[in-house]
């Protein structure tokens, strides 16, 4: 398709004027290019092609698709086999510049030398597209094409299949899975990786941990053969610079991961990329809070009151948070519920009964203030009626569970205020001024997350609007803004840099990180306690069962062996019953204390037996022989022994029948 200039940007049109509105599908996922036009040249008889022959087009003639020269010059510095990374807008066709990259690496590898090509994608919907393109353009070649994700990889022997193949479409983390079992050898039996959505390559995400290997393989043997690297983004990112410099050194920094020697980005043709993919216009519109808001005056009167109900029962609440500034319908006040509760879990009295009371009292009217602070953050956003609604079904809930003493006092105190909230309009909304497009509401991620938003309005002429009542949140849209500005100027010094101390720099910092990796490494874990222990229940300090009675079931489920622990739960039947890992989930399990049932875990049918419950670590306090409580989130975090699951000792603790 010949692609026309786009028209100058024009104001926004107001209410009423023609051709005023556009349709845009937001997601938070990495794109899934679906319209290919910007992928290739195609012929069209009229002014302008549409998306639907564009696409039919694309899948007749995938095969013999041309690049473009933008996507050309993307591609020069990889063609001439250096490590790289590819800078290009959402929409530009990168899918298309890495088919034809991988194209011409196989065909030129020197007579003898078998190529093997890894292309990865972080979700598993771009995937299945790239997996399809791919399968498409190699059908009937010499090429074999492979594609495994995390989804449909069970009972498939990958790394077998990665041998037998030439092409290898994957989510990282099956790769890593396959190094580490020993499935693959070695990065080094592949001749070029590809990671799309290469920003990713940071912290312990699975293309960095891919990364480590490559790197101690660079460094730590230096005669090794390794893959060349390809990376796609439509934004490399800025982390949280805030000075050029700082920018340079995060962009630096992520090439070093990479182990890039060149960043492509489109300069010399330039118009033709703005032809093919036009770039929104980034509106902000501030609108205005309600003047008059009965709904949240109720509310925040019922929190008033609950806090009041929770320091008569406990005085010292205050201090058991250093969050004190604290707003209703805030995140700082979800921070203190959070903090509070987990001062909650390990608080300690001398009085038993008493702690178990207080603890119990406390966890009730946390919760409930959690709830009327999500309700208040809901009608900030959507309408009053959803906020209600919301309530209404968390007191439903609640009623259809064990309803405490404290639980009804709460419940009552709501219906009274029901009342007063029937008063006001329940399905006001948020005056939002008339506009052509409505894109983002209230919705802000970092630099990264915009430029790939934005880029789904590719139609000529479309705007990106964020429509926010927050100034928080438009202050960071327009940071973000200030960022991407920030961001391409720090492309262009790297890209300015001298090469040989570029890839000097990057060695360094290679080095450097291998140095931390290989501390790491060589820290002595942790030594685990075998003493036995108690686990309590985390709401009310009830006796649960003891750590020597839990049973590790294929290395992360547990399950307590002890007979006498089902006296101290009860059941009913789960909501979404389900099977994984051979375990058949049936119900959820609860706490048996009248004033508690608080939610402990599941229990199912595992191998031929029946009712083995799976509890949930973050469900308890662990108290030690001295007394002392400690609380762990994560099963990988606690600090005392665990059997395995033994068939030959369950069958002395459970009754073994067959299904």
């Amino acid at each position: 398709m010949q692609a026309h200039p786009s028209k100058k940007d024009e104001p926004v049109k107001e209410s009423g004027d023609e051709n005023s509105v556009f349709t845009v599908h937001f997601t938070e996922q990495p794109t899934i290019d679906n319209n290919f036009q910007p992928a290739f040249a195609t012929q069209s008889h009229g002014n302008e092609a549409t998306s639907t022959q564009l696409m039919g087009a694309t899948r007749r003639s995938i095969k013999d698709f041309k690049l473009r020269s933008y996507q050309e010059e993307l591609a020069q510095p990889a063609y001439n086999g250096k490590n790289t990374i590819i800078c290009a807008p959402t929409g530009s066709g990168k899918t298309f510049v890495a088919l034809s990259i991988c194209d011409h690496h196989l065909k030129s590898l020197p007579k003898g030398q078998k190529g093997k090509v890894v292309f990865m994608a972080t979700k598993v919907p771009v995937y299945e597209q790239q997996k399809r393109i791919f399968y498409e353009y190699f059908e009937n070649t010499e090429y074999k094409v492979e594609g495994f994700s995390g989804e449909e990889n069970e009972n498939v022997p990958v790394g077998m299949k990665i041998e037998d193949s030439d092409i290898i479409i994957l989510t990282p983390q099956i790769l890593v899975n396959c190094l580490t079992d020993g499935s693959v050898p070695s990065l080094s039996i592949f001749t070029l990786l590809i990671f799309d959505e290469c920003h990713n390559t940071i912290g312990h995400h699975p293309y960095n941990v891919l990364m480590f290997q490559y790197l101690d393989l660079k460094i730590g043997c230096p005669g090794e053969k390794l893959p060349q690297i390809i990376g796609l983004t439509a934004s490399v990112g800025t982390g949280k610079s805030r000075s050029l410099m700082d920018a340079v050194i995060y962009i630096s920094k992520l090439c070093a991961n990479l182990d890039i020697e060149e960043i492509s980005t489109v300069k010399k043709n330039v118009e033709e990329l703005e032809r093919v993919v036009y770039k929104p216009e980034k509106c902000i519109c501030e609108t205005r809070q309600r003047e008059q808001d009965p709904f949240a005056e109720v509310i925040r009167k019922i929190m008033a009151e609950i806090e009041q109900m929770a320091k008569s029962v406990f005085p010292h609440i205050e201090t058991m948070s250093n969050i004190q500034n604290r707003q209703y319908g805030t995140k700082q006040y979800e921070q203190w519920i959070v903090s509070t509760q987990k001062a909650c879990y390990t608080l300690q009295l001398e009085d038993k009964i008493k702690e178990s009371h207080i603890c119990s009292a406390l966890f009730t009217y946390t919760e409930h203030l959690r709830k009327f602070n999500d309700a208040l953050i809901i009608n900030d956003d959507a309408r009053t009626k959803d906020a209600l609604e919301f309530l209404e079904n968390f007191f439903s809930n609640i009623r259809n569970g064990t309803f405490t003493e404290t639980e009804q006092e709460l419940a009552k105190k709501f219906e009274e205020s029901k009342l007063l909230i029937a008063t006001s309009v329940a399905d006001e909304g948020i005056d939002i001024p008339a506009c052509n497009l409505v894109l983002l509401y209230e919705y802000v991620g970092n630099v990264t997350k915009m430029i790939q938003v934005r880029g789904r309005g590719r139609a000529k002429d479309s705007k990106c609007f964020l429509v926010t009542s927050k100034k928080e949140q438009a202050t960071r849209e327009r940071n973000n803004l200030l960022c991407e500005t920030l961001m391409n100027e720090a492309v262009v010094q790297v890209q300015k840099q001298d090469k040989k101390h570029f890839l000097e720099q990057s060695l360094r910092f290679q080095k450097d990180e291998k140095k931390q990796r290989d501390f790491l490494k060589n820290f002595k874990p942790r030594e685990l306690s075998e003493e036995n222990k108690r686990l309590l229940c985390l709401k009310c300090k009830t006796f649960a069962c003891n750590t020597d009675d839990i049973r590790v079931i294929q290395v992360s489920h547990h399950t307590v062996i002890s007979e006498d622990f089902k006296d101290r739960y009860f059941t009913k039947p789960h909501s979404n019953p389900g099977t994984f890992n051979g375990y058949k989930k049936q119900h959820k399990i609860y706490c048996k204390n009248t004033k508690c049932g608080e939610d402990w875990g599941i229990s199912g049918t595992y191998l031929q037996f029946q009712d083995i419950p799976l509890i949930k670590i973050d469900k308890f306090v662990v108290e030690n022989a001295d007394g002392s409580q400690k609380y762990f989130n994560k099963w990988v975090k606690v600090t005392f022994k665990m059997k395995e699951f033994n068939l030959e000792e369950i069958q002395t603790s459970f009754s073994a029948n067959s299904e």
